[in-house]
């Protein structure tokens, strides 16, 4: 079995992944300031599942199910995570205001 990658390693390609996927997506926002805050939450969500990644790496190693639930789970890290900066966010309200 390989070695393992560390979990800071995990952790960044998780975060650049999805900061190079939203930029290239071209996410729409209607100002500058969105389309930072959108390209910040995903890339921290991002960087969150790189982690749960690093966590499941012997079940995608294995391959066979148990990839396929260690890479719905990644994804579903992911999005819960987008979803709770999201909502960190709207509570503290607008920055700036």
């Amino acid at each position: 079995m390989a070695e393992r990658t560390s979990l800071v390693v995990r952790v960044g390609q998780g975060g650049r992944i999805a900061a190079l996927l939203t930029a290239l997506g071209g996410a729409a926002a209607p100002t500058v300031r969105e389309g930072v805050i959108v390209l910040a939450v995903c890339t921290a969500a991002g960087a969150v599942a790189g982690a749960a990644y690093h966590r499941t790496e012997s079940s995608h190693a294995r391959g066979g199910w148990r990839k396929t639930a260690a890479n719905v789970t990644t994804r579903l890290v992911f999005a819960a995570a987008a979803m709770a900066f999201l909502a960190l966010g709207a509570a503290r309200g607008p920055v700036g205001a």
